[in-house]
């Protein structure tokens, strides 16, 4: 969504000429122009959209820079489970965690959704005896870290997220991970490998079945 200059901030000739613009004079439109009555609450929920998308991109670069100076640290943007994508899959010596950015703000509804994908992680590290942490990062606040167990309103059932702010790589670097057990640096490496992009599973791949690598070919 690009920002625009309303016309309250113009002159009434500025206005003008800016309406001309803006508005398609062959739209096909039967009846013309309508507006809602408000700009809210819409604009609101837009504008957070917004605020939560920067705190994104300053978590990421975090972790960039931070993976960029650790052999053993691996991540991944945009991980889908079942219901719930997880902004950031952080891999380390000192575990996994199930990362989100936030502008500070966040419910215990929003923990217990994020516990599915934290508990779907969780399986796909079979045999591993450590625990998947679910974590909330606000970049823009201070430096530290909370755990919070909580109960559900609707169904009592436990909820538990931790809570970081600032320097997310410091954070994860000075992890004290539940029971002391971490990740094998080694184990990490090759899971980064193997999850490399297999181009050749999509479409575009099928039509060139010849670039396929022998290994893969069924």
């Amino acid at each position: 969504m690009s920002d625009q200059t309303p016309p309250a901030a113009m002159t009434s000739a500025q206005a003008e000429a800016w309406r001309q613009r803006l508005r398609y004079r062959d739209d096909g439109l039967d009846q013309g122009y309508a507006r809602p009555a408000d700009v809210e609450p819409l604009a609101s929920r837009i504008e957070r959209a917004r605020r939560v998308s920067q705190c994104r991109v300053m978590t990421e670069q975090m972790l960039t820079e931070w993976a960029e100076q650790e052999e053993a640290v691996g991540f991944c943007d945009g991980v889908w489970t079942k219901e719930v994508r997880i902004d950031f899959l952080v891999l380390t010596w000192k575990g996994a965690f199930c990362v989100w950015s936030i502008d500070h703000r966040w419910t215990v509804f929003q923990a217990a959704l994020v516990e599915r994908a934290r508990a779907q992680i969780q399986a796909e590290l079979a045999g591993w005896p450590g625990q998947v942490e679910a974590v909330f990062h606000s970049p823009r606040e201070p430096t530290g870290w909370n755990r919070h167990l909580m109960l559900h309103p609707d169904t009592d059932e436990p909820v538990e997220v931790v809570t970081m702010g600032g320097s997310i790589a410091q954070l994860l670097h000075d992890w004290q991970p539940a029971g002391g057990v971490g990740l094998d640096p080694e184990w990490i490496v090759w899971l980064c490998h193997a999850a490399q992009p297999r181009w050749w599973r999509s479409n575009e791949g099928r039509l060139r079945t010849g670039a396929i690598p022998p290994e893969e070919r069924g």
